[in-house]
Protein backbone atom coordinates (compact mmCIF):
# COMPACT_ATOMS: atom_id res chain seq x y z
CA UNK A 1 0.00 0.00 0.00
CA UNK A 2 1.32 3.46 -0.71
CA UNK A 3 1.85 5.84 2.16
CA UNK A 4 0.26 8.61 0.14
CA UNK A 5 -2.97 6.68 -0.25
CA UNK A 6 -3.06 5.85 3.47
CA UNK A 7 -2.50 9.48 4.44
CA UNK A 8 -5.16 10.65 2.00
CA UNK A 9 -7.69 8.16 3.34
CA UNK A 10 -6.86 9.08 6.94
CA UNK A 11 -7.47 12.73 6.06
CA UNK A 12 -10.73 11.69 4.47
CA UNK A 13 -11.95 10.06 7.69
CA UNK A 14 -10.53 12.00 10.66
CA UNK A 15 -11.32 10.70 14.13
CA UNK A 16 -10.61 12.12 17.60
CA UNK A 17 -7.34 10.66 18.84
CA UNK A 18 -8.69 10.37 22.38
CA UNK A 19 -11.44 7.99 21.26
CA UNK A 20 -9.00 5.91 19.20
CA UNK A 21 -6.58 5.77 22.14
CA UNK A 22 -9.36 4.70 24.51
CA UNK A 23 -10.45 1.92 22.16
CA UNK A 24 -6.84 0.71 21.77
CA UNK A 25 -6.16 0.71 25.51
CA UNK A 26 -9.38 -1.15 26.26
CA UNK A 27 -8.58 -3.69 23.56
CA UNK A 28 -5.08 -4.21 24.96
CA UNK A 29 -6.45 -4.62 28.50
CA UNK A 30 -8.91 -7.21 27.21
CA UNK A 31 -6.07 -9.25 25.72
CA UNK A 32 -3.93 -8.81 28.83
CA UNK A 33 -6.77 -10.05 31.02
CA UNK A 34 -7.11 -13.08 28.75
CA UNK A 35 -3.40 -13.77 29.09
CA UNK A 36 -3.65 -13.35 32.86
CA UNK A 37 -6.62 -15.72 33.00
CA UNK A 38 -4.81 -18.46 31.08
CA UNK A 39 -1.57 -18.01 33.02
CA UNK A 40 -3.16 -18.04 36.47
CA UNK A 41 -5.39 -20.96 35.52
CA UNK A 42 -2.33 -22.92 34.40
CA UNK A 43 -0.58 -22.13 37.66
CA UNK A 44 -3.66 -23.06 39.71
CA UNK A 45 -4.08 -26.41 37.97
CA UNK A 46 -0.40 -27.31 38.34
CA UNK A 47 -0.24 -26.17 41.96
CA UNK A 48 -3.47 -27.95 42.87
CA UNK A 49 -2.06 -31.19 41.45
CA UNK A 50 0.47 -31.13 44.29
CA UNK A 51 -2.41 -31.18 46.83
CA UNK A 52 -1.29 -28.26 48.98
CA UNK A 53 -3.30 -26.58 51.72
CA UNK A 54 -6.38 -24.93 50.23
CA UNK A 55 -5.48 -21.58 51.76
CA UNK A 56 -2.27 -21.51 49.71
CA UNK A 57 -4.39 -21.51 46.55
CA UNK A 58 -6.63 -18.60 47.51
CA UNK A 59 -4.52 -15.95 45.77
CA UNK A 60 -4.52 -17.92 42.51
CA UNK A 61 -8.26 -18.62 42.81
CA UNK A 62 -9.02 -14.93 43.35
CA UNK A 63 -6.75 -14.01 40.40
CA UNK A 64 -8.59 -16.43 38.10
CA UNK A 65 -11.94 -14.96 39.20
CA UNK A 66 -10.66 -11.41 38.75
CA UNK A 67 -9.36 -11.98 35.23
CA UNK A 68 -12.35 -14.13 34.28
CA UNK A 69 -14.90 -11.52 35.38
CA UNK A 70 -12.94 -8.50 34.19
CA UNK A 71 -12.28 -9.73 30.66
CA UNK A 72 -15.90 -9.69 29.38
CA UNK A 73 -16.49 -6.29 30.98
CA UNK A 74 -13.45 -4.85 29.23
CA UNK A 75 -14.45 -6.54 25.96
CA UNK A 76 -17.87 -4.91 26.15
CA UNK A 77 -16.38 -1.49 26.82
CA UNK A 78 -13.87 -1.97 24.00
CA UNK A 79 -16.59 -2.94 21.55
CA UNK A 80 -18.68 0.04 22.64
CA UNK A 81 -15.80 2.48 22.16
CA UNK A 82 -14.43 1.04 18.92
CA UNK A 83 -17.82 0.83 17.23
CA UNK A 84 -18.55 4.39 18.30
CA UNK A 85 -15.39 5.39 16.43
CA UNK A 86 -16.39 3.33 13.38
CA UNK A 87 -19.89 4.80 13.19
CA UNK A 88 -18.61 8.35 13.60
CA UNK A 89 -16.16 7.73 10.76
CA UNK A 90 -18.92 6.31 8.56
CA UNK A 91 -21.18 9.30 9.15
CA UNK A 92 -18.43 11.78 8.32
CA UNK A 93 -17.42 9.95 5.15
CA UNK A 94 -21.00 9.82 3.89
CA UNK A 95 -21.46 13.53 4.48
CA UNK A 96 -18.10 14.39 2.88
CA UNK A 97 -18.72 12.29 -0.22
CA UNK A 98 -22.18 13.75 -0.73
CA UNK A 99 -20.90 17.30 -0.32
CA UNK A 100 -18.15 16.65 -2.87
CA UNK A 101 -20.20 14.92 -5.56
CA UNK A 102 -23.36 17.02 -5.28
CA UNK A 103 -21.84 19.87 -7.36
CA UNK A 104 -20.66 17.31 -9.93
CA UNK A 105 -24.13 16.07 -10.83
CA UNK A 106 -25.20 15.45 -13.46
CA UNK A 107 -22.68 16.33 -16.18
CA UNK A 108 -19.46 15.48 -14.31
CA UNK A 109 -20.75 12.03 -13.32
CA UNK A 110 -21.69 10.83 -16.77
CA UNK A 111 -18.30 9.15 -17.20
CA UNK A 112 -19.29 6.59 -14.54
CA UNK A 113 -21.70 3.75 -15.12
CA UNK A 114 -24.71 3.91 -12.83
CA UNK A 115 -23.90 0.64 -11.10
CA UNK A 116 -20.25 1.53 -10.58
CA UNK A 117 -21.25 4.93 -9.18
CA UNK A 118 -23.69 3.22 -6.83
CA UNK A 119 -20.97 0.81 -5.69
CA UNK A 120 -18.62 3.69 -4.91
CA UNK A 121 -21.27 5.63 -2.99
CA UNK A 122 -22.57 2.67 -0.96
CA UNK A 123 -20.20 -0.31 -0.73
CA UNK A 124 -16.93 1.65 -0.86
CA UNK A 125 -18.18 4.26 1.60
CA UNK A 126 -19.40 1.55 3.99
CA UNK A 127 -15.95 -0.06 3.82
CA UNK A 128 -14.45 3.06 5.44
CA UNK A 129 -15.93 2.09 8.80
CA UNK A 130 -13.31 -0.67 8.97
CA UNK A 131 -10.36 1.71 8.66
CA UNK A 132 -9.93 2.19 12.40
CA UNK A 133 -12.07 -0.69 13.69
CA UNK A 134 -10.27 -3.49 11.82
CA UNK A 135 -7.34 -1.78 10.14
CA UNK A 136 -5.55 0.62 12.49
CA UNK A 137 -6.81 -0.62 15.88
CA UNK A 138 -5.48 -4.22 15.94
CA UNK A 139 -1.80 -3.26 15.41
CA UNK A 140 -2.00 -0.79 18.31
CA UNK A 141 -3.64 -3.40 20.52
CA UNK A 142 -1.08 -6.01 19.50
CA UNK A 143 1.83 -3.70 20.31
CA UNK A 144 0.56 -2.85 23.78
CA UNK A 145 -0.64 -6.31 24.79
CA UNK A 146 2.34 -8.07 23.23
CA UNK A 147 4.79 -5.92 25.18
CA UNK A 148 3.00 -6.69 28.46
CA UNK A 149 2.95 -10.44 27.69
CA UNK A 150 6.65 -10.55 26.84
CA UNK A 151 7.47 -8.61 29.98
CA UNK A 152 5.44 -11.03 32.12
CA UNK A 153 7.10 -14.08 30.58
CA UNK A 154 10.58 -12.56 30.93
CA UNK A 155 9.88 -11.80 34.57
CA UNK A 156 9.59 -15.53 35.30
CA UNK A 157 12.14 -16.79 32.74
CA UNK A 158 14.17 -14.45 30.49
CA UNK A 159 14.74 -17.18 27.90
CA UNK A 160 10.99 -17.74 27.61
CA UNK A 161 10.51 -13.99 27.17
CA UNK A 162 13.03 -13.91 24.31
CA UNK A 163 11.41 -16.86 22.53
CA UNK A 164 7.95 -15.33 22.97
CA UNK A 165 9.16 -11.94 21.72
CA UNK A 166 10.64 -13.54 18.59
CA UNK A 167 7.41 -15.45 17.92
CA UNK A 168 5.22 -12.40 18.44
CA UNK A 169 7.42 -10.37 16.10
CA UNK A 170 7.11 -13.03 13.41
CA UNK A 171 3.38 -13.37 13.96
CA UNK A 172 2.83 -9.62 14.20
CA UNK A 173 5.12 -8.43 11.39
CA UNK A 174 6.07 -11.13 8.87
CA UNK A 175 2.70 -12.89 8.62
CA UNK A 176 0.71 -9.61 8.38
CA UNK A 177 3.15 -8.31 5.76
CA UNK A 178 2.52 -11.40 3.66
CA UNK A 179 -1.24 -11.17 4.21
CA UNK A 180 -1.20 -7.49 3.33
CA UNK A 181 0.70 -8.13 0.09
CA UNK A 182 -1.81 -10.79 -0.92
CA UNK A 183 -4.72 -8.56 0.09
CA UNK A 184 -3.42 -5.65 -1.98
CA UNK A 185 -3.59 -7.82 -5.06
CA UNK A 186 -7.03 -9.03 -4.05
CA UNK A 187 -8.34 -5.52 -3.44
CA UNK A 188 -6.91 -4.24 -6.70
CA UNK A 189 -8.73 -7.02 -8.58
CA UNK A 190 -11.94 -7.45 -6.63
CA UNK A 191 -13.03 -3.81 -6.21
CA UNK A 192 -13.29 -3.12 -9.99
CA UNK A 193 -14.81 -6.58 -10.57
CA UNK A 194 -17.43 -5.93 -7.91
CA UNK A 195 -18.19 -2.55 -9.44
CA UNK A 196 -18.50 -4.15 -12.90
CA UNK A 197 -20.97 -6.74 -11.60
CA UNK A 198 -23.02 -4.05 -9.84
CA UNK A 199 -23.06 -1.96 -13.00
CA UNK A 200 -24.30 -4.91 -15.07
CA UNK A 201 -27.05 -5.70 -12.57
CA UNK A 202 -28.24 -2.09 -12.34
CA UNK A 203 -28.34 -1.66 -16.11
CA UNK A 204 -30.13 -5.00 -16.54
CA UNK A 205 -32.73 -4.02 -13.95
CA UNK A 206 -33.35 -0.56 -15.36
CA UNK A 207 -33.46 -1.68 -18.97
CA UNK A 208 -35.49 -4.87 -18.54
CA UNK A 209 -38.50 -3.72 -20.65
CA UNK A 210 -36.33 -2.68 -23.58
CA UNK A 211 -34.12 -5.78 -23.29
CA UNK A 212 -37.14 -8.09 -23.37
CA UNK A 213 -38.76 -6.12 -26.19
CA UNK A 214 -35.68 -6.56 -28.40
CA UNK A 215 -35.22 -10.21 -27.39
CA UNK A 216 -31.66 -9.85 -26.10
CA UNK A 217 -32.27 -10.98 -22.53
CA UNK A 218 -30.09 -14.07 -22.92
CA UNK A 219 -27.14 -11.98 -24.04
CA UNK A 220 -27.55 -9.66 -21.07
CA UNK A 221 -27.89 -12.57 -18.65
CA UNK A 222 -24.71 -14.04 -20.12
CA UNK A 223 -22.91 -10.76 -19.42
CA UNK A 224 -24.08 -10.79 -15.79
CA UNK A 225 -23.08 -14.45 -15.36
CA UNK A 226 -19.67 -13.75 -16.86
CA UNK A 227 -19.07 -10.84 -14.47
CA UNK A 228 -20.24 -12.97 -11.55
CA UNK A 229 -18.00 -15.89 -12.51
CA UNK A 230 -15.03 -13.56 -12.77
CA UNK A 231 -15.66 -12.16 -9.28
CA UNK A 232 -16.17 -15.64 -7.79
CA UNK A 233 -12.97 -16.88 -9.41
CA UNK A 234 -11.00 -13.99 -7.94
CA UNK A 235 -12.59 -14.52 -4.51
CA UNK A 236 -11.74 -18.23 -4.47
CA UNK A 237 -8.15 -17.62 -5.51
CA UNK A 238 -7.68 -14.92 -2.92
CA UNK A 239 -9.37 -17.06 -0.23
CA UNK A 240 -6.84 -19.85 -0.92
CA UNK A 241 -3.92 -17.46 -0.51
CA UNK A 242 -5.48 -16.00 2.63
CA UNK A 243 -5.88 -19.49 4.09
CA UNK A 244 -2.22 -20.23 3.45
CA UNK A 245 -1.23 -17.03 5.27
CA UNK A 246 -3.47 -17.94 8.22
CA UNK A 247 -1.90 -21.40 8.30
CA UNK A 248 1.53 -19.79 8.47
CA UNK A 249 0.35 -17.80 11.48
CA UNK A 250 -0.78 -20.98 13.24
CA UNK A 251 2.57 -22.57 12.46
CA UNK A 252 4.41 -19.64 14.04
CA UNK A 253 2.17 -19.91 17.10
CA UNK A 254 2.87 -23.63 17.50
CA UNK A 255 6.63 -23.27 17.10
CA UNK A 256 6.74 -20.39 19.58
CA UNK A 257 4.74 -22.25 22.22
CA UNK A 258 6.97 -25.31 21.74
CA UNK A 259 10.03 -23.11 22.16
CA UNK A 260 8.71 -21.51 25.34
CA UNK A 261 7.79 -24.93 26.71
CA UNK A 262 11.25 -26.33 25.90
CA UNK A 263 12.97 -23.37 27.57
CA UNK A 264 10.77 -23.80 30.66
CA UNK A 265 11.46 -27.54 30.89
CA UNK A 266 15.22 -27.01 30.59
CA UNK A 267 15.13 -24.29 33.23
CA UNK A 268 13.11 -26.52 35.56
CA UNK A 269 15.56 -29.39 35.06
CA UNK A 270 18.44 -27.05 35.99
CA UNK A 271 16.62 -25.86 39.08
CA UNK A 272 16.15 -22.30 37.75
CA UNK A 273 12.37 -22.55 37.49
CA UNK A 274 9.70 -24.10 39.66
CA UNK A 275 8.01 -26.96 37.83
CA UNK A 276 4.61 -25.46 38.65
CA UNK A 277 5.40 -22.54 36.35
CA UNK A 278 5.97 -24.67 33.24
CA UNK A 279 2.29 -24.96 32.36
CA UNK A 280 1.74 -21.33 33.28
CA UNK A 281 4.38 -20.13 30.79
CA UNK A 282 3.07 -22.41 28.04
CA UNK A 283 -0.52 -21.19 28.48
CA UNK A 284 0.72 -17.60 28.70
CA UNK A 285 2.46 -18.00 25.36
CA UNK A 286 -0.65 -19.47 23.76
CA UNK A 287 -2.86 -16.65 25.04
CA UNK A 288 -0.32 -13.98 24.03
CA UNK A 289 -0.92 -14.67 20.34
CA UNK A 290 -4.41 -13.28 20.72
CA UNK A 291 -2.63 -9.92 20.60
CA UNK A 292 -1.04 -10.46 17.17
CA UNK A 293 -3.33 -12.95 15.41
CA UNK A 294 -5.84 -10.23 14.38
CA UNK A 295 -3.06 -8.16 12.78
CA UNK A 296 -2.91 -10.44 9.72
CA UNK A 297 -6.65 -9.97 9.18
CA UNK A 298 -6.18 -6.25 9.85
CA UNK A 299 -3.55 -6.06 7.10
CA UNK A 300 -5.97 -7.68 4.64
CA UNK A 301 -8.81 -5.45 5.81
CA UNK A 302 -6.67 -2.34 5.55
CA UNK A 303 -5.64 -3.20 2.00
CA UNK A 304 -9.26 -3.74 0.96
CA UNK A 305 -10.28 -0.53 2.73
CA UNK A 306 -7.57 1.45 0.95
CA UNK A 307 -8.69 0.01 -2.39
CA UNK A 308 -12.19 1.30 -1.65
CA UNK A 309 -10.72 4.58 -0.43
CA UNK A 310 -8.88 5.11 -3.71
CA UNK A 311 -12.17 4.72 -5.60
CA UNK A 312 -13.84 7.23 -3.28
CA UNK A 313 -10.97 9.71 -3.62
CA UNK A 314 -11.09 9.40 -7.40
CA UNK A 315 -14.74 10.40 -7.24
CA UNK A 316 -14.64 13.02 -4.48
CA UNK A 317 -11.46 14.76 -5.70
CA UNK A 318 -13.01 15.58 -9.07
CA UNK A 319 -13.49 19.29 -9.67
CA UNK A 320 -16.80 20.69 -10.85
CA UNK A 321 -16.72 22.48 -14.20
CA UNK A 322 -18.88 25.28 -12.79
CA UNK A 323 -18.07 26.57 -9.31
CA UNK A 324 -20.15 29.01 -7.31
CA UNK A 325 -18.30 32.22 -6.42
CA UNK A 326 -17.41 32.70 -2.76
CA UNK A 327 -19.48 35.91 -2.71
CA UNK A 328 -22.43 35.56 -5.09
CA UNK A 329 -24.04 38.62 -6.62
CA UNK A 330 -27.13 39.97 -4.87
CA UNK A 331 -30.47 38.69 -6.08
CA UNK A 332 -32.22 40.98 -8.58
CA UNK A 333 -34.97 43.17 -7.16
CA UNK A 334 -38.50 42.71 -8.42
CA UNK A 335 -39.12 45.40 -11.07
CA UNK A 336 -42.77 45.90 -10.25
CA UNK A 337 -44.10 47.64 -7.18
CA UNK A 338 -47.48 46.43 -5.99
Amino acid sequence: MSGGTLRAVLRLVPVPRSRLAAASVLGALTVVFGVGLMATAGYLISRAAERPEILSLMVAIVAVQFFGLGRPVLRYLERLCSHDVALRVLGRVRAHVYERIEPLAPSELQAYRNGDLLSRMVADVDAMQNLYLRGVGPPLVGLLAGAVSVGAAAGFLPAAGLVLAAGLLLGGLVVPALSGALARRAGARQAPARGELTAELVELTRGTPEIVAFGVEQAWLARVRSADRGLVKLARRDALLTGMADGLGLLVTGITVAGVLAAAILASADGRLDRVLIAMLALLAIASFEAVTPIAAAARELSATLAAGRRILELSDAQAAVADPPEPAPAPTWPFVI
